[in-house]
């Protein structure tokens, strides 16, 4: 009873630090979201925050969910909430940054997913050309409110945000789940919540992003390094930013 006690306390400790970092980020990408709106034009002359809404110009309100999130605010909202979960773990574990996993790997192990990754990315190319479901009207709305800052677009978008959610999830609570109960838990546990974590997408999205959860878990699991899935998240949401920018 006690270890089953210790583990209940383990995973709401784990979550709530993941929740920490996730707060400051948002609030951060929020924060310049709504400095972006009347440059962005979807307000002439003044933009208010009240109970999880904004009135513009004080005739329409629109929800966070259609802000203009632009390639700054992901940049240093996610800056900002590695710094907090890197600052947590850090004390958490004994003053040792050990539990994110930063360590070398090898490629061989590393081979077999990346493969997979890449069948991943040529099934997902072909849904998206035959099935409009598959096409993500997110991505194109960040690209929009980007359009004055690419290249921050580009880091934001592709670089900060892929590192802060793989230092959250197949970092941080991967290591606390796979130490409370098994690499398997893990796995499962890490991916499932990547993929609620993007609940703005639509049933057929999330499916395709709980198949990338699994493969970028597996990286981390065979390889027992962060590293594999921050390299290819990054290449995958960099690709993502690029092709955006260039259908805009």
């Amino acid at each position: 009873m006690k270890t089953f006690f210790k583990k209940i306390v383990g995973v709401y400790g784990a979550l709530g630090l993941a929740l920490l970092a996730f707060l400051v980020q948002q609030v951060t990408t929020v924060y310049f979201a709504i400095r972006n709106i009347i440059p962005s034009g979807l307000a002439k002359h003044s933009a208010s925050l009240h109970r999880g809404k904004i009135t513009l110009d004080g005739e329409r309100t629109i929800t966070l969910f259609e802000l203009p999130v632009a390639g700054a605010g992901m940049l240093w909202g996610s800056l900002l909430g590695s710094v907090v979960l890197l600052i947590g773990g850090y004390f958490t574990n004994g003053r040792s940054l050990s539990g994110f996993h930063f360590r070398p790997f090898s490629w061989r192990a590393m081979a077999p997913w990346v493969v997979a990754y890449l069948l991943f990315g040529g099934a997902m190319t072909t849904l998206e050309h035959f099935l409009p479901v598959f096409r993500s009207e997110g991505m194109t709305t960040m690209i929009q409110a980007s359009a004055k800052s690419p290249v921050l677009a580009i880091i934001g978008i592709g670089i900060a945000v892929p590192f802060f959610e793989e230092l959250v999830f197949r970092g941080w609570l991967f290591n606390r789940f796979e130490m409370l109960f098994s690499p398997v838990v893990s796995l499962i546990a890490t991916s499932v919540l990547f993929t609620a974590l993007h609940v703005q997408y639509n049933l057929y999205i999330l499916s395709a992003l709980l198949v990338l959860a699994f493969i970028l878990g597996m990286m981390r699991h065979k390889t027992g390094s962060i590293w594999p899935g921050i390299i290819v998240h990054c290449v995958n949401n960099t690709i993502a930013t690029l092709i955006a920018f260039n259908q805009a």
